[in-house]
Parts: structure tokens; C-alpha cells; sequence
């Protein structure tokens, strides 16, 4: 084609290109155009096949995250040298369950960290990786949505402070987890909880008097506390905070 290549691109990206454009645009000769076309979400499965054989590694690696590739076409590329391709193919969603669990041991850390935020990991991936060596990988299982809460309780005794900061976000935490991570020596995961709804209003209150201004900041700006109730044990500050708006207002 004649057309600039920033226009050839901008063309591949387009999601109502025609399949014979696209067919076209697959063999172009800057890689940056074919990179488009693979991560196109109306690509047939056929270029998406022919492309994951690209020379250039960011061409297969953005086959490898599109949610239209085939299983078949994802376990082949599972298998390449690449870390950045194994990690996508971990990460898609169409990605089937025997090959999760092929990754879920790969030797890069990077790749297991992808099993275990797929939103389709089984629970027994999940409890392998919740004990991976790699903190990287836990606070990632304690990130994951689909995380039972039995599994997050156990993370919420995990030695690195990010994998606890991370249960004390997740809205699957129980309270006997929110309980043990209301009294953890790290402030910032302290903190973490006291901003969660779910934590259970006593331990709410003892976080108002959490001696890190910002641990009984978030208190105030958590949904779940009632100023009242704060009041009437003896806690007059976050009525202050709350009226003034100065938390939020020194973050900005």
C-alpha cells in the first residue's frame, strides 16, 4: 500500500475492518501495523495463527493476550522462550485449564504471578500459588477476586506486609482475617483495613485511636463508621476531619 504507515496502523486497529484488509495488513512490512492486527478483536483465528509466527516477539505477544486466540494456538505459544508471551497467555481469559496449570510452575515468576490473577484460576491453583516463594505471586492470590475466603485468612499470616495489605483489600476477607491485620505492626496495612467496610466496628474504633494520623484518617473515610458511635467513646477528631475534609484535601 502507498498509505503512510501511521494511517496503515490506525486502519488495523479499526474493530469494523474488513476481514480482506486485515488478511492484507497481516503481511505488511512494519511491525508496528502487524502488532495491530493481532490485537485486533475481530481477527479470524486463521492470521491470528499466522501471526503468533511473527519475527518480532511483540506481535505474537499481543496474539497471545487476545481473547479471540484459540486454545490450540495459545498452547503453542505457551511454550515459547519469550516470558512476555507465556505471561499473556496466562493472563487470557480463553486461556483452558490444563494450561493454567502447565504455568502455574513455570520457572518466571512473572508468569506464575499472570496464573494467579486469571480470573478463571481453580482453587487448587490458587492454594498452590498462595504458597509460592515469590511474594510478587501471594499479594497477587490475595488480590484476586476469585480468592476464597478461607484461602485469604491464611494469607492475612503471610511474612511479607504487601501480601497482608493486599487481603485487607480484597472484599472477600473475613472478619477473623480483618481482626488479625486490625493490630499488624506495619501502619500502611493497619491503614488498609481501617478503610475496608467489612471490618467489624470494634475494631473500627480501636483504629480511631491508632497512634498513625493516617490509620484513623481512613477510619473517617471508611462507609461503614458511624461518627456517633466514634463520639461516644471519646473520639472528637474524626468529626473534625470529616467537616473539614482535610484528609483528602493534604492528598490532592
Amino acid at each position: 500500500s502507498d498509505l503512510e504507515p501511521c494511517v496503515r496502523q490506525s486502519v488495523a486497529a479499526k474493530p469494523n475492518a474488513p476481514s480482506e484488509l486485515l488478511e492484507h495488513l497481516a503481511s505488511d512490512p512494519v511491525w508496528a501495523v502487524r502488532w495491530e492486527v493481532a490485537r485486533n478483536p475481530i481477527a479470524a483465528s486463521e492470521l491470528l495463527a499466522h501471526l503468533a509466527g511473527d519475527s518480532e516477539w511483540v506481535v505474537s505477544w499481543e496474539v497471545a493476550a487476545n481473547p479471540k486466540a484459540p486454545p490450540e494456538l495459545l498452547a503453542r505459544l505457551s511454550v515459547v522462550k519469550v516470558v512476555g508471551v507465556r505471561q499473556k497467555v496466562a493472563e487470557n481469559p480463553n486461556a483452558p485449564l490444563e494450561l493454567l496449570v502447565d504455568l502455574a510452575s513455570d520457572p518466571e515468576k512473572y508468569v506464575r504471578n499472570a496464573v494467579a490473577a486469571n480470573p478463571n484460576a481453580p482453587l487448587e491453583l490458587l492454594v498452590n500459588l498462595a504458597s509460592d516463594p515469590e511474594k510478587y505471586v501471594r499479594r497477587t492470590v490475595a488480590a484476586n477476586p476469585s480468592t476464597p475466603p478461607e484461602l485469604l485468612t491464611q494469607l492475612a499470616t503471610d511474612p511479607e506486609a504487601d501480601v497482608r495489605c493486599w487481603v485487607a483489600v480484597n472484599p472477600k476477607a473475613l472478619p477473623e482475617a480483618l481482626t488479625r491485620l486490625a493490630v499488624d505492626p506495619e501502619p500502611y496495612v493497619r491503614r488498609t483495613v481501617a478503610a475496608n467496610p467489612s471490618t467489624p466496628p470494634e475494631y473500627l474504633a480501636c483504629l480511631a485511636a491508632d497512634k498513625e494520623m493516617p490509620v484513623r484518617c481512613s477510619v473517617v473515610t471508611n462507609l461503614g463508621v458511624y461518627l456517633e458511635d466514634l463520639e461516644k467513646q471519646g473520639h472528637f477528631w474524626p468529626r473534625w476531619i470529616s467537616r473539614h475534609n482535610w484528609w483528602r484535601r493534604s492528598r490532592r
